[in-house]
């Protein structure tokens, strides 16, 4: 049986309830950036690939490809810290551990996909590692949006303007 929509339903509009499924509330500009953090990792890897494979040629160590790769990590972790805050202020319930679940076994699957398949480079502490422990880690800092994103452009401008927070053998 096919569900019907009702006609007021516009895929496109933000913050509505999906007539299908339990009653959730997206934000559609949350969706929308989180969208574009995947679609720079898509390209970042592909060009990698291709790179890895002999098609092209650059540095990773170039500024462009190193200016990339922070580009999409703060997309990423700012996305983290936006639904964070976003859930802690809209649900009553709001953190659950089903989702770290999903997290740790997904960064543990790629821990363990990458060292079968290059056990000299192995990703032993990823994207997905840093994500699931921020996530922990900003469960009581989400109540405080402002000074979070003041600690996090400080953390930063720390990194760039300093070499504080450089570890040569990462």
């Amino acid at each position: 049986m096919m569900a019907e929509l009702p006609p007021h339903f516009l895929l496109w509009t933000s913050m509505q309830t999906s007539p299908v499924f339990d009653p959730t509330k997206r934000s559609a500009f949350l969706d929308v950036y989180r969208g574009f953090a995947v679609l720079l990792m898509m390209i970042f890897h592909f060009c990698w690939d291709l790179r890895n494979f002999g098609f092209m040629e650059f540095s990773i160590y170039d500024p462009f490809w190193v200016y990339f790769r922070s580009l999409i990590l703060t997309l990423f972790l700012t996305a983290v810290g936006w639904s964070a805050y976003i859930a802690y202020n809209q649900f009553s319930k709001p953190f659950t551990w089903k989702r770290d679940i999903k997290l740790l076994l997904s960064a543990g699957a790629i821990s363990l996909a990458t060292y079968l398949a290059m056990p000299n480079q192995w990703i032993y502490f990823g994207i997905l590692h840093f994500i699931f422990v921020a996530s922990i880690l900003v469960r009581p800092a989400a109540k405080w949006p402002i000074a979070c994103a003041i600690l996090g452009i400080t953390i930063v401008m720390i990194y760039h303007l300093t070499q504080w927070l450089h570890f040569p053998n990462a």
